[in-house]
């Protein structure tokens, strides 16, 4: 382009890792864009800067084309067309980014179905999450619970984490799992959703290992409350499965 050797115009790099770095220079009349890619960017010698978004951190949905269609049809015709499993592996040589080979599954909470509860007030909630929302639980008493449908699992073995909202009025819950019309069990220990502010954040709960195709059950058991918490509610921003 005009002598200067750029190699492509209105180029995109969404949830892209690196471990060298961007050259996205942008000549004049044109727009390149890093959209949640990780790694490095090197600023333009000849041209302008790209338009960089969430550089550093991904977006989600992790596929662009489900940005896409979520963008226009909203997120629960989206994963009704395209599933939940918005897969993301390792890029470039297999070095960087990604899960160590693994495929990561995420399930975003306001998507799922429901299947059981205690009976409590639940809420989708929009001022925040992984996928712009979460779904709030307003459990008041241990032993209350939520219970979630993850559709269409593989086989296979798991490492399970989930995304949740931790604030000062949450509970202590103990994650269950099962295949769908079996009775959930324990996986991994209770964990404590308090905090004294609110902040999304990931918790690594534990392997589970799958054994046929078909959708799974995801509980969410209140156990109880931090000494400081003002209740016992739960808010959970999706469900995440790696395979190993």
């Amino acid at each position: 382009y005009q002598g200067h050797g750029w190699n492509g115009f209105d180029l995109l790099a969404y949830n892209s890792d690196t471990d060298q770095a961007f050259n996205f220079e942008r000549p004049n009349t044109v727009h390149q864009w890093l959209f949640g890619c990780t790694g490095a960017w090197n600023h333009a010698n000849n041209g302008s800067d790209p338009e960089v978004t969430s550089f550093g951190t991904h977006l989600s949905p992790n596929a662009l084309y489900r940005a896409q269609l979520t963008d226009r049809v909203g997120s629960s015709q989206a994963a009704a067309v395209l599933g939940s499993n918005t897969g993301r592996g390792d890029t470039d040589d297999g070095t960087g980014g990604g899960s160590g080979g693994g495929t990561t599954n995420i399930y975003e909470a306001e998507s799922l179905a429901i299947s059981a509860s205690s009976g409590d007030t639940v809420a989708t909630n929009t001022d925040g999450g992984s996928g712009g929302a979460y779904v709030q639980y307003f459990s008041n008493a241990t032993n209350d619970y939520v219970q979630f449908t993850v559709p269409n699992v593989s086989p296979g073995t798991y490492t399970l984490s989930i995304g949740v909202k931790k604030y000062n009025n949450r509970g202590i819950v103990q994650v269950q799992v099962n295949k769908a019309g079996s009775t959930p069990g324990n996986i991994g220990s209770p964990v404590d959703l308090y905090s004294s502010s609110s902040s999304f954040t990931e918790i690594p709960i534990g392997t589970w290992t799958i054994g046929s195709t078909g959708d799974k059950w995801v509980k969410f058991l209140v156990t109880g409350k931090n000494a400081s918490s003002g209740g016992y509610n739960v808010a959970i921003d999706y469900i995440k499965l790696v395979s190993q």
